[in-house]
C-alpha cells in the first residue's frame, strides 16, 4: 500500500512539473501566473523531497521499470548497513577494554564485596534453620569467625573471578557481530520507526525545505521571464 503511494506522489510530481512547464507557456501569452508558478514550483520541491525520504525504505521490493530498477536504499542494503553499524559501534562505542575497566573500578568491587557478605549472611542462616544441630554452634563469635573467614576466601578470590569474567566475555563475546545481527534481522518497519522517531523533525525540514527551494525557483523563473 505504502509503495504504491510513492508511485502515486510521482505521478502527482510530474503532473505538477507538466502544469508548470504549461504555465510558464501561459505567461509568455500575457496570462497572469505571477502566483501560480512560484506555487506550483513549490509544490513540486516539496512532493519531491517527501519521496526520496519516502523511498529510503520504499519499495521494500525491486520494481523493475525496464530501463530501471526501484528498491528503497535501506532494503537493498540493510546487510551493508548493519556491518558499519557494528563497525562503528565496535571501534567506537563499546569494547572489551570498557568492560574492564568497569568491572575493576573501586566501586564495582565495592559493590561485589556487599554482595558478597549479603549471599553468605542468607546462606549461613538458610544453613543453620536446614540443619538446627550445627546452628546451635554457630552462635555469638563462632558464627562471626565462620561469616569473616568466608566473606575473606571470596574476597581474595574475586579478583581471580573477574579475570576469568574478562577472558570469557573477549573470547565468547563479538560486539561488532552482536549489532551487526540485530540491524540486519530488525524488521525494516521497526527499523522504519527508530529511525523515524530520532529524526522525525530533521527529514520534516528536509521536506519543507524542498517546498521552499521550489518556490524560490519560482521566482527565479519569473524573474528570468521577465528579464
Amino acid at each position: 500500500m505504502k509503495d504504491n503511494a510513492i508511485i502515486f506522489y510521482t505521478v502527482v510530481a510530474l503532473v505538477l512539473l507538466i502544469v508548470d512547464f504549461l504555465t510558464i507557456r501561459m505567461l509568455f501569452m500575457d496570462t497572469p501566473s505571477i502566483i501560480l508558478i512560484p506555487t506550483i514550483a513549490a509544490l513540486i520541491g516539496w512532493i519531491t523531497n517527501f519521496i526520496a525520504i519516502r523511498m529510503l525504505f520504499r519499495p521494500r521490493t525491486p520494481i523493475n521499470l525496464g530501463v530501471c530498477t526501484l528498491h528503497g536504499l535501506v532494503p537493498k542494503r540493510q546487510a551493508e548497513i548493519a556491518r558499519s553499524i557494528g563497525d562503528v559501534v565496535a571501534r567506537d562505542l563499546i569494547s572489551h577494554d570498557d568492560i574492564t575497566s568497569v568491572l575493576k573500578l573501586p566501586e564495582t568491587k565495592g559493590k561485589i564485596s556487599s554482595e558478597i557478605e549479603q549471599e553468605i549472611d542468607g546462606f549461613i542462616r538458610g544453613f543453620a534453620e536446614q540443619n538446627p544441630m550445627v546452628g546451635m554452634f554457630l552462635q555469638g563469635e563462632a558464627l562471626l569467625k565462620v561469616r569473616s573467614a568466608l566473606i575473606n576466601q571470596l574476597e581474595e578470590r574475586t579478583p581471580r573471578l573477574i579475570e576469568h569474567v574478562i577472558t570469557a566475555v573477549e573470547d565468547k563475546v563479538d560486539f561488532q557481530k552482536i549489532v551487526e545481527t540485530k540491524v540486519a534481522t530488525l524488521e525494516l518497519d521497526r527499523l522504519e520507526e527508530l529511525i523515524n522517531r530520532v529524526a522525525s523533525r530533521e527529514l520534516r525540514t528536509i521536506e519543507l525545505l524542498g517546498g521552499v527551494l521550489g518556490f524560490l525557483v519560482g521566482i527565479l523563473q519569473l524573474l528570468v521571464i521577465g528579464i
